[in-house]
């Protein structure tokens, strides 16, 4: 069977009122529904197919393009498989929950945790999916199979953090101050990391897996004088000692990114900003203001240029890096944004929140308008800024 031919309204330029230019774009969808059977599209009827998919995007760019419902409680962490085809979500109702991307379908539900389920970690190749729980247990997944490998119970606290090496090492961190290496393979321990005077909530690798950078936590002192441990602890993984200390937040350190060159360091904190530090002199680069509460996640954008924060203060915001300054401040969550990240082909920003949905959000969009400025001109250069 020959494919119809395509009409002459769909290879040239033509008008819908009100919705722009039709273009052969139109012909997979108009095949796909079979009304290119004879060959023939009605202008009239293609007009009303641009008008639904139209209507099917939010006009406003700072409103999400989608909303995944499905836990009952707080969505604390997610992560998205290399093929970015499938979404993984954790929650304080003790569950993992899996997702199709593309279509929003919940596929699955991993169970087997007694508490809450706080971080998630996806091994480089995407096929072994890491959980980390109030119930202080680690547990290993074998994602194709959606079967529970086994679990690690030498924690004695919170697992907050959880981060995989290139070359297979799987790291914790605790609330009972330590962090613990090891094999993905054989769940065998390899190293613990001690000596931490606060728990760990947040941790992030080096872009060649040898460096280690963790965020502290701990529970308000009783005696509100008595300090807090608000440092991020530098780590050689080959060593398992610490080779740094970062300072310069006035609270704890609750989520940490890398930018996508290894260069720059960005730290959330309950102090309510966003501090981007150069790797290369520990320097402070840039102090970002602007949430009314505790700094949750953070993520960069492939790219470099942009940077994505939530907080308790119920929104996103989305930092332009070459001015320090907020493009956006999405406030579409009921509760604090909780976990975010940004797909790899940089195309969306995904969250999670207290209100125990997930949305996606168009960043192209969020974006648009924004010369692609050498990121040579941004802060880095520049003299260090509290």
């Amino acid at each position: 069977m020959t494919s119809p031919k395509l009409p002459r309204t769909l290879t040239e330029p033509a008008t819908c009122h009100g919705l722009g230019p039709l273009t052969r774009t139109w012909a997979p969808l108009a095949l796909s529904l079979g009304i290119l059977t004879f060959g023939v599209i009605p202008f009239s009827l293609i007009c009303h197919l641009q008008h639904h998919r139209s209507q099917s995007q939010p006009t406003d760019p700072t409103q999400p393009i989608r909303t995944l419902t499905g836990h009952q409680d707080r969505v604390e962490s997610i992560v998205i498989t290399p093929d970015q085809r499938r979404l993984i979500s954790a929650s304080a109702d003790h569950t993992l929950k899996i997702w199709d991307l593309e279509t929003g379908k919940l596929l699955s539900t991993l169970e087997g945790h007694t508490g809450r389920v706080y971080t998630l970690a996806l091994s480089p190749e995407g096929r072994t999916l890491v959980s980390g729980s109030a119930d202080d247990t680690v547990k290993v997944w074998d994602l194709d199979r959606q079967q529970l490998r086994y679990t690690l119970k030498e924690h004695s606290g919170n697992v907050f953090a959880l981060a995989i090496t290139p070359d297979g090492q799987l790291i914790s961190g605790s609330s009972d101050r330590t962090i613990k290496l090891w094999d993905l393979e054989t769940g065998e321990l390899t190293g613990t990391l001690a000596g931490l005077e606060a728990g760990v909530r947040s941790l992030v690798l080096s872009t060649d897996g040898w460096t280690l950078f963790s965020g502290s936590w701990q529970k308000q002192p009783e005696d509100h004088r008595q300090p807090v441990d608000a440092s991020i602890r530098v780590w050689d993984l080959g060593s398992q000692q610490p080779i740094a200390r970062i300072s310069g937040h006035q609270s704890w350190v609750r989520a940490l990114a890398l930018s996508p060159d290894g260069k720059t360091l960005v730290s959330g904190s309950s102090d309510r900003t966003l501090k981007l530090w150069d790797l290369e002199t520990g320097a402070l680069l840039r102090t970002l203001t602007g949430h009314d509460s505790w700094v949750r996640a953070v993520a960069f954008s492939p790219e470099g240029r942009y940077l994505v924060s939530g907080s308790a203060d119920n929104t996103l915001k989305l930092w332009d890096l070459v001015t320090g300054l907020p493009i956006h401040t999405l406030t579409d969550h009921e509760r604090d944004v909780r976990t975010v990240l940004i797909t790899p082909d940089g195309r969306s920003i995904i969250t999670g929140s207290s209100d125990g949905t997930l949305k996606i959000w168009d960043l192209e969009r969020l974006t648009t308008g924004f010369e692609a400025l050498d990121l040579a001109q941004a802060p880095r250069s520049s003299a260090p800024q509290g």
